[in-house]
């Protein structure tokens, strides 16, 4: 299978994990019932779920490891002044030079933030409405609801969350500025979208513009949690 064809099945199986944990929610959800068999029920579905997750976030490492290493043979094969005689084994080089992710570097993933949302274990969504449910607040502060609900992107390529938000005139889609920059000064013509199945095939400098509304919800969601973190010290 190709690294593109690759992509395309790992968007498609994302939407699809996706359309999972949204039919767990419904048919599990309801804030009026405590059952807790319900409770356990639900729980164990979305095991299953995580583990699921978890496997093609691997795939996705994998593939995004690939990439990396194709990026670092062409530039090497470019540097070269004669034709290379092994470039498998130039390949495998650039592949064992890449760092090896961290344990459950799949939190960092692109499916597990798009079926989990940026959540570290598949509980804490449970939880944190459940708290709601039983603490019967019948109201909920801009501040707070920002905290609990809304989660800041992963830049696709740093795969840390974004601070300083720019967007794409093409697709829409969210980067880091400082590292979509660098990608795209070092990539020069051949700078395409980094998110997996995107169809925007070029990109330059001047299909970058600055996301106004994300950036504020980032900005908001950083001091809320910064504060949380100072309250805890």
């Amino acid at each position: 299978m190709s690294l593109y064809k690759s992509e395309d099945t790992l968007e498609q199986v994302t939407k699809s994990l996706q359309s999972w944990k949204k039919l767990i929610v419904d048919i599990y959800d309801d804030e009026y019932d405590n059952d807790e068999n319900k409770e356990n029920e639900k729980n164990g579905q979305l095991n299953v779920l995580q583990k699921y997750v978890e496997e093609y976030g691997q795939i996705e490492i994998d593939c995004e490891k690939t990439k990396a290493a194709l990026q670092k043979l062409d530039e090497k094969l470019e540097e070269k002044e004669k034709p290379c005689e092994d470039v498998d084994g130039l390949y495998r080089e650039c592949y064992d030079s890449l760092p090896e992710p961290s344990v459950n570097h799949y939190h960092d993933t692109r499916v597990w933030q798009a079926v989990f949302e940026g959540a570290t274990d598949v509980q804490e969504i449970h939880k944190k409405k459940k708290k709601l449910h039983e603490s019967q607040y019948e109201e909920l502060s801009d501040s707070l609801m920002c905290s609990n609900i809304f989660s800041p992107p992963l830049d696709p390529i740093s795969k840390v969350v974004v601070k300083n938000a720019y967007k794409s005139r093409k697709c829409g889609h969210v980067y880091e500025f400082e590292t979509i920059s660098d990608y795209i000064r070092q990539m020069k013509a051949k700078a395409k979208c980094p998110y997996i199945g995107c169809s925007s095939n070029q990109l330059k400098m001047s299909d970058l513009v600055q996301d106004s509304k994300l950036q504020s919800q980032i900005t908001q969601y950083l001091e809320t949690h910064n504060d949380d973190s100072e309250d805890d010290d």
